[in-house]
């Protein structure tokens, strides 16, 4: 038989270590630590330590249990980001942008319609240029809103930092419950 000529296995020996060799070379390359996975399109979905979407129906990023995510969405019309401890979500323009993140969390929407986000302790929250702003802090948070809409739902309201932004009036508390509470920005409770 023509396969069993020493001459054609070693050429099909040597193809197939190349092929191994070439996919592994491909999967080291993707997937290394300098890949920055883009999303783009109707809908995607995003997982890894730094994600980004830009346009499309629907995002969703999911940093699993990496903490320091890095993660953006541009102009998507709803936008999902799940992160640990100390990562950074940031949305620009858009429909909804919903993060849930950890503490340490750092989260900025700027310009999409609806913003919200469930953070923890040591949390920096910034809505700007959106319709409204839904935040739920458990622990220490400094939010900053441009006077808009702004909800901010606090387990600990003297923890709770909120600033409404030029031209508002200082944030209200609203339905105190012992130390938790609700502040409001651009609106009456």
């Amino acid at each position: 038989m023509l396969l069993e000529s020493p001459a054609v296995r070693s050429q099909i020996g040597s193809f197939s270590l190349s092929m191994a060799i070439g996919g592994v070379v491909f999967v080291v390359v993707a997937c290394g630590n300098y890949a920055v996975p883009t999303c783009a399109g109707t809908s995607c979905a995003c997982a890894g330590s730094s994600c980004s979407c830009n346009g499309g129906a629907s995002c969703d990023i999911n940093c699993g249990a990496n903490p320091g995510c890095t993660a953006t969405c541009s102009n998507v019309a709803s936008c999902n980001i799940a992160c640990r401890d100390n990562c950074s979500a940031q949305c620009t323009a858009g429909g909804s942008c919903n993060v849930q993140c950890g503490q340490g969390c750092n989260y900025d929407c700027n310009g999409a319609q609806q913003c919200s986000v469930a953070a923890e302790n040591a949390s920096v929250i910034h809505c700007s240029g959106s319709e409204s702003c839904a935040v739920a802090c458990d622990g220490e948070c400094t939010v900053t809103c441009d006077g808009r809409p702004c909800t901010v739902q606090c387990t600990d309201l003297a923890s709770c930092d909120v600033q409404c932004g030029a031209g508002s009036a200082a944030a209200v508390s609203c339905n105190v419950s012992g130390s938790a509470g609700t502040k409001v920005c651009g609106g009456g409770c």
